[in-house]
């Protein structure tokens, strides 16, 4: 018989907080500037525009946040 316990390791991981938005590429030229700008002063860790996602019509932008 295995004896084995369990350690805590939750504070071996970050919580992350993620927002994907789908921007229209006929909108306002500068509102992936402005969710950008948005983002850094909400304290984003990363943002990044998702190109494998992009089609003609749609831009998608994601933006993580440590929680």
């Amino acid at each position: 018989m295995f004896s084995a316990r369990l350690t805590p390791v939750k504070f071996m991981f970050e919580h992350l907080g993620r927002v994907a938005v789908s921007i229209d590429k006929s909108g306002p030229t500068n509102l992936v500037d402005r969710i950008m700008d948005l983002g850094i002063d909400n304290m984003a860790i990363e943002m990044r525009e998702l190109e494998d996602m992009e089609t003609d019509d749609y831009t998608v932008l994601e933006v993580n946040f440590l929680l």
